[in-house]
């Protein structure tokens, strides 16, 4: 009886330090999880000094936001490429990116995150979108033209996390395509391959381009690429792969052999060009 009373608490205790062991680790999980998505930086001086494009801020809740339109003198005639990068990138980092002939005659709005580069902030789904909504008023008024008739020359590149922003973009500005390169189908699907189920279920960012697209897929004149690595190794093809395959209407889907998550912009570049191209 003895034996059996001690196995019982002995069982009892196990049980107590693994349920602690638990909670310690969604309590890390939710306090934590914007340092696990997000990886601000912020601009040093050097780096603006000669830079071949022009700040646009405007205000948000978050305070104060910062674009930059490339190139500097930039007018916005022809297209207008909202360009949104991955997690760990600032709008800056794009400025050298754009160089084919027919793309340097186009104009390109860098887009900050909050709390990126100079702009003011946390970055959350409903901050980024608060963000997103404002920018192109401001861009109207930068370029001394209405939304109106800036809107048929808007196009989206977009790039890991910032092609949930650029889904953002399209669906409230009523942007008529652009090229998006390794999406993910869901932040919580993106955690529950980290950290699996149901530690995926605290994840309180929860970006959706699954739902974003099945908001968009009956808008007449819209059309999107998805460029996607065969050898991502932060998002899996899959999940290009699944965009493509259930939005058929709206998506075109490419997987490109050997291409890595971040390496795809420049080992295939190239192929990045062609898929821009095919939005004038």
């Amino acid at each position: 009886m003895n034996t059996l009373v001690m196995v019982k608490k002995l069982l009892k205790s196990l049980m107590t330090i693994l349920i602690l062991l638990l909670l310690s680790v969604v309590l890390l999980l939710v306090s934590c999880q914007s340092k696990l998505i997000y990886m601000p930086r912020h601009y040093e001086a050097s780096l603006l000094r000669g830079i071949d494009a022009r700040p646009l801020s405007y205000e948000t809740s978050q305070g104060k936001q910062t674009a930059w339109v490339h190139p500097a003198k930039a007018t916005g005639d022809s297209l207008v490429w909202l360009v949104f990068c991955g997690n760990g990138t600032v709008a800056l980092d794009w400025v050298d990116y754009f160089t084919a002939p027919k793309q340097r005659q186009d104009t390109y709005l860098l887009f900050d995150y909050p709390g990126y580069g100079q702009s003011e902030g946390q970055p959350t789904p409903s901050s980024i979108k608060e963000s997103v909504v404002k920018l192109i008023p401001a861009l109207a008024l930068e370029l001394k033209t209405t939304e109106k008739a800036l809107r048929p020359r808007l196009r989206v590149f977009g790039q890991s996390l910032g092609c949930a922003s650029a889904l953002m973009a399209v669906e409230e500005h009523h942007i008529s395509g652009g090229v998006l390169i390794a999406p993910f189908t869901t932040m919580k699907d993106m955690a529950r391959q980290v950290v699996g189920w149901p530690l995926c279920e605290v994840l309180h960012h929860r970006f959706n381009n699954v739902a974003a697209l099945e908001r968009l897929e009956n808008r007449e004149g819209l059309h999107l690429t998805i460029l996607h690595g065969s050898a991502d190794e932060m998002i899996p093809v899959a999940m290009g792969r699944t965009l493509g395959q259930g939005f058929p209407r709206i998506v075109s889907f490419e997987e490109v052999p050997g291409a890595r998550h971040n390496q795809i912009l420049h080992t295939d570049h190239v192929k990045i060009e062609a898929a821009m191209e095919a939005y004038r």
